[in-house]
């Protein structure tokens, strides 16, 4: 089992907004859970912080 610094976000993201719209909008689909929200485990929190990673150096593109 991974200890908890493993599982560290010490780095600009998006990805708190978008684990809290998944926890907030999604349902198990099936199974003894069904329609219960989804609730993300610490692996799928940090994946999702690091698929949302703001890169410090990226230029501004405008819309």
């Amino acid at each position: 089992m991974a200890d908890e610094d493993s599982w560290l976000i010490d780095f600009p993201t998006l990805g708190h907004l978008v684990c809290a719209w998944i926890e907030r909008h999604c349902r198990q689909p099936d199974g003894p859970l069904r329609g219960r929200p989804v609730v993300l485990s610490d692996w799928q929190y940090w994946l999702a912080a690091n698929r949302w990673r703001i890169r410090e150096d990226a230029p501004y593109v405008p819309p």
